[in-house]
């Protein structure tokens, strides 16, 4: 196989190689990954240790991408369709741990034992990942809307208790929540496993990074309100990212708002879900209100790995949010979830493929609404002026031909302002 390299790219060219055929490429490498100073954010291997000093070394790329560690075609687009297999080889005293299943363990002759994984459905090349340590397995299985989910507790051995007085009931009350408000988990078929990390946690697929201390809240944020403290957030938001993020997947990263947005409104869904709508929207306000800037459109350029920026995650949440009071109908909000994550299941897309999806749903045309808050930074002020006992009422800053519906706080009236 002939191959050059262009950047940090190398190009192989297949020779022979007929459109849709399958064929195998054995790629040998070796050399010393980039290590993470500030895991997860700044991609890269972790090399650390659990409070008895023994390794705990752990790996997490989201933004740097998978070819920090290993060859991949390198884009959100393309994800290996059927899955991948990874072998870990470690000292006998440490313990692997990587996504989907483990299918073998092979004790070798000099004094390592291979960890064999395997995942069956398509995955991000960023969702793959591995842990090593002192880990102990604690098997349980929660009984979701496809039956039994085999649901797994990867955790430094001393605290294998925590499973079941912490982890094991705040994972099945979450995933209650979200096959309620998005449908069945979307890979029963490669299980759900926790597994405990040094840094705060991260979606890998069907492996979620969990790090938040076992407690309420998030760790490494200050000023948390008193709904924050109710929950274990980071459990909430990673898990959501099995359905929003991991099984749909966006072709560019561009439209990362439905990762994050989607997320971080299903902390919401969690609150609401627990607590009632009232909590849930004091949950709300406090983690929006005054906490975002606008600017730069969410949607930047495509094909250039541009993304809309730390906003995604609130901005993105407050649009969802915004679009379930203009839905004005729960049954068909949450059918409008729930066909998303169906209709898209272990699929990449566009945002225009949601966006036209979630108008088809909800009878209501928002592609106006999708337009102005996703390609423009600019949020249309609400003009009004009473002119005797008439009220009359526009958008401005918008772009042309907006209109959307709002409600009243008070009277909870519908007014219809344009532009």
């Amino acid at each position: 196989v002939s191959m050059h390299k262009v950047g940090d790219a190398w190009f192989l060219k297949l020779p022979n190689l007929k459109v849709k055929a399958q064929t195998t490429v054995d790629i040998y490498y070796s050399g010393v990954p980039k290590e993470s100073f500030n895991p997860p954010w700044d991609g890269g291997i972790s090399w650390s240790a659990d409070t008895l000093g023994r390794p705990w070394i752990t790996m997490g790329v989201q933004t740097r991408g998978a070819s920090l560690w290993f060859p991949c075609k390198e884009h959100q687009s393309d994800e290996p369709d059927h899955g991948v297999s990874i072998a870990i080889t470690v000292p006998d005293s440490l313990t692997a741990v990587a996504n989907g299943r483990l299918k073998k363990k092979m004790t070798n002759n000099t004094g390592t034992v291979t960890y064999v994984w395997t995942v069956g459905s398509p995955i991000n090349n960023y969702g793959i990942a591995f842990y090593i340590g002192k880990y102990i397995q604690v098997k349980q299985n929660y009984e979701g809307t496809k039956g039994k989910l085999d649901t797994d507790y990867w955790v430094l051995d001393y605290n294998q208790e925590k499973v079941d007085s912490y982890l094991k009931p705040e994972v099945e009350k979450t995933l209650e929540v979200f096959e309620y408000w998005f449908g069945s988990y979307p890979f029963y078929e490669d299980s759900f496993k926790i597994v405990e990390t040094p840094y705060p946690g991260m979606e890998h697929q069907s492996a979620i990074a969990y790090g938040n201390g076992f407690k309420y809240g998030r760790v490494k944020v200050n000023n948390l309100s008193y709904w924050d403290l109710m929950t274990d957030r980071l459990i909430v938001h990673e898990v959501a990212h099995e359905w929003f993020g991991n099984s749909i997947t966006t072709n560019d990263i561009t439209d990362q708002w439905i990762h994050e947005g989607f997320a971080g409104y299903a902390e919401e869904l969690f609150i609401e879900y627990q607590y009632g709508k009232k909590a849930a929207g004091e949950f709300f306000e406090a983690r929006t209100i005054n906490k975002t800037k606008n600017v730069e459109p969410l949607i930047r350029r495509y094909g250039i790995f541009e993304t809309g920026g730390s906003y995604v995650y609130l901005r993105g949440w407050k649009l969802i949010h915004m679009l379930r009071t203009i839905v004005n109908d729960d049954a068909k909000f949450r059918l409008a979830l729930r066909t998303i994550c169906d209709k898209f299941r272990h699929k990449t897309i566009d945002s225009k493929e949601l966006e036209t999806l979630f108008s088809k749903i909800s009878g209501i045309n928002l592609q106006p609404i999708f337009n102005q808050y996703l390609r423009n930074k600019e949020v249309p002020t609400f003009e009004y002026r009473l002119i005797g006992n008439t009220l009359k009422y526009r958008f401005a800053d918008c772009t042309p031909g907006f209109s959307m519906p709002i409600k009243t706080n008070i009277t909870e009236m519908w007014l219809n302002p344009s532009s």
